[in-house]
């Protein structure tokens, strides 16, 4: 288009575009991921819609947001349903496309659970309990620099993964009562989304 400075076909990742303003710009066929708050298109917010289409497709993710301790098991309980059934369907998968990245700069199957792992060392050992104990598996994003005793290189079969997930889970599930909310949101948020994108994955690569 005369007069477009034409960045079509082009992928921007860990960019950051708080503040920015974009005018009469062309998002045809684009798409985005990533923490999306206050974005406004055509002088409506964006965020709020996406949430609740997300909570209209899935209904679980309304327990998922606990106001007191009472509703923590609840939280909990949808959690550990969804990685009952996400143990049960990597059972009938090949190793080798558990541990295939869908695209270069994503997680794999078993990095995905790796890094709920790493959610539960940073959110609950670190933040909530006060205790550093990084497991050797842990997954961080890629934004995060490995803490001591991280190995992002290293290449755990997917039951080896379980075996470290269940202990992970076991620690939530003890401290359910007394983990600061706050923490255990950011926790129900990340494990919920991160079930979410490797289930979506491995149908692109089934």
């Amino acid at each position: 288009m005369p007069g477009f400075e034409d960045w079509s076909g082009r992928t921007f990742k860990q960019i950051n575009l708080n503040n920015t303003v974009w005018k009469e710009a062309d998002l045809v066929n684009a798409r985005f991921s990533g923490r999306i708050d206050g974005l406004v298109i055509n002088d409506i917010e964006v965020a709020p819609l996406i949430g609740a289409e997300m909570d209209r497709r899935f209904p679980e993710r309304r327990k998922l947001r606990p106001q007191s301790h009472d509703d923590a098991a609840d939280a909990w309980a949808v959690i550990e349903s969804l990685w009952s059934a996400s143990k049960e369907r990597a059972g009938s998968a090949d190793e080798a496309v558990l541990q295939t990245r869908p695209e270069e700069d994503e997680f794999s199957w078993c990095e995905s659970f790796r890094h709920l792992i790493f959610v539960t060392d940073a959110w609950v050992s670190k933040n909530a309990l006060g205790v550093e104990d990084w497991h050797p598996w842990g997954m961080p994003p890629s934004f995060w620099p490995p803490p001591d005793g991280v190995d992002v290189s290293a290449t755990p079969s997917w039951s080896d993964v379980v075996d470290a997930r269940e202990g992970r889970m076991a620690l939530v599930r003890k401290h359910l009562e007394t983990i600061d909310l706050n923490c255990l949101r950011v926790v129900l948020g990340e494990e919920w989304a991160h079930n979410w994108y490797a289930n979506r994955d491995l149908d692109r690569l089934t």
